[in-house]
């Protein structure tokens, strides 16, 4: 069975959609930042060529990880990272 998106994750990207990329507060993550799991699921996904992924925060842990076409506004999402577990910080989350 499918993972179910939580409705506030719909609501988020809405909510995005209406900003321009500079407005969308994304974080830019170096490739070689996030974890060794995370490396392998992109070559997985024939995605290897990718030198950095853009992470959205929505809570203290909950991040959603994507890719940005160069020289387009379109994000494609690639994880939904509940756990903060693609790249972990050493800042304690509530």
């Amino acid at each position: 069975m499918a993972d179910h998106i939580p409705v506030r994750l719909l609501r988020f990207l809405a909510e995005k959609d209406k900003l321009t990329w500079a407005q969308s507060q994304a974080k830019t993550i170096p490739v070689e930042h996030i974890c060794p799991d995370a490396q392998k699921r992109l070559r997985d996904i024939g995605r290897e060529e990718e030198e950095q992924l853009y992470s959205f925060e929505l809570t203290g842990r909950e991040r959603l990880w994507g890719v940005r076409s160069q020289g387009s506004s379109v994000y494609q999402v690639l994880w939904w990272d509940p756990e903060h577990k693609v790249c972990p910080s050493n800042k304690k989350h509530t």
